[in-house]
């Protein structure tokens, strides 16, 4: 439908849990994209199967055990050629790298997404431009937010390019975190957002305010990098962070 006025989904409790208390998953290791006759390697998680079968950012796989991307499409079978999220499970893929033709084949097990993969500080003039990819916002998110934020504030940032492509969101504490520690002082006490329920649970009605954190920057700008995965959690930071500081969003 144009628009759709209820959402829900089952989940393993097990991966669930896993992904949001330990930022793991059972799979491969890595993204993509899907192409007419390939699949795009958008990212690749350090130390998973993929890493070790040497799949990279960019790399196209064109076939997986045995039938082309293109005939898995054709049948309809493309979106379970790479069997289900139980380790153990092996695909023999054949890839394209760098213009070369590769084969490996790869074992599910439990991966690690890096919630903070990259953290850098650019001297640009007299601003200190400081960059975080962010990939999700879970349980360990909160350490790895502080560590890459106390290395920013070393570095006298006082603007942020915020990563956000792949981050489809999780846990509104983090993103509540997360906007005091861009904020600072401006954005101390002031509202991110509210949850609003019907007449029927008006108790549980919550107003999220942003705090100053150890670590918080008060930063004169902020420049989101987005996509259309960018989403949930990632769009409160856009959205809450508008009313009190300049965001920018660099692309869609």
């Amino acid at each position: 439908r144009p628009l759709d006025s209820h959402y829900s989904y089952i989940d393993d409790r097990a991966e669930s849990e896993a992904f949001f208390s330990e930022s793991q998953f059972i799979g491969f290791g890595f993204s993509s994209a899907l192409e007419a006759t390939a699949i795009r390697v958008s990212q690749v998680f350090a130390g998973s199967p993929a890493d070790e079968a040497g799949l990279a950012r960019g790399d196209r796989i064109i076939a997986v055990d045995g039938r082309t991307i293109r005939d898995l499409v054709s049948a309809g079978l493309v979106g379970s050629a790479f069997g289900p999220s139980t380790a153990g499970v092996e695909r023999q893929i054949v890839f394209v790298h760098a213009g070369n033709e590769r084969s490996a084949r790869m074992v599910k097990r439990a991966v690690t997404i890096p919630t903070v993969s990259a953290t850098r500080t650019f001297q640009i003039g007299s601003r200190s431009v400081g960059y975080i990819f962010f990939r999700n916002f879970v349980g360990p998110s909160f350490a790895a937010l502080d560590a890459a934020f106390a290395e920013l504030q070393a570095q006298g940032a006082n603007e942020l390019v915020l990563d956000l492509r792949y981050n489809g969101g999780g846990l509104v504490s983090v993103a509540q975190y997360l906007a005091g520690l861009i904020g600072g002082t401006r954005t101390n006490g002031q509202l991110l957002g509210t949850y609003a329920h019907n007449d029927k649970n008006v108790a549980s009605n919550t107003e999220l305010r942003m705090r100053t954190e150890t670590h918080s920057l008060s930063l004169d700008r902020l420049v989101v990098i987005a996509t259309g995965s960018s989403a949930s959690a990632s769009e409160l930071i856009v959205n809450g962070l508008r009313p009190f500081i300049p965001v920018a969003i660099i692309g869609d």
